[in-house]
């Protein structure tokens, strides 16, 4: 048997659809790009991730868990990535859709990250997943 969640919609390459453990849903939503060649654009943040991998992230108020996390965002950013795309690109692991585990990843970053400014980096979209939307772009 097939867990729920976001697999490759078999009606439209380059979407996701979102399987409930039987039959296929309404719910669709854009594939994040392919990373094979894909080169970031110039991004400040590209800096600080690049800064928190290379050093102690305890000084920045980051968990090390989370380094990864952000990292992956920043590489998919302006595009909507699912909590299985996230469990399965940043940790290896098949995501148990029951399982709160990257919301509350995402939310530490939010704490550092979104907390206290008016504009926020880390967009939800409901029922998807999240995307990563600098307001500088």
């Amino acid at each position: 048997m097939t867990h729920p969640g976001w697999y490759d919609d078999p009606w439209q390459p380059g979407w996701l659809r979102w399987w409930d453990g039987q039959q296929w849903g309404a719910q669709v939503a854009p594939r994040a790009p392919a990373f094979s060649g894909y080169e970031p654009q110039p991004l400040p943040l590209d800096a600080a991730v690049a800064a928190m991998k290379a050093s102690d992230p305890e000084p920045w108020g980051v968990r090390p868990v989370v380094i990864p996390l952000l990292a992956y965002l920043v590489r998919t950013r302006g595009h909507v990535v699912t909590r299985t795309m996230i469990a399965e690109h940043v940790w290896d692991q098949h995501y148990d859709s029951f399982s709160n585990i990257v919301d509350v990843y995402v939310r530490y970053l939010r704490v550092k990250l979104d907390d206290g400014f008016q504009s926020k980096l880390i967009q939800t979209v409901r029922g998807v997943g999240y995307v990563f939307s600098p307001q500088s772009e």
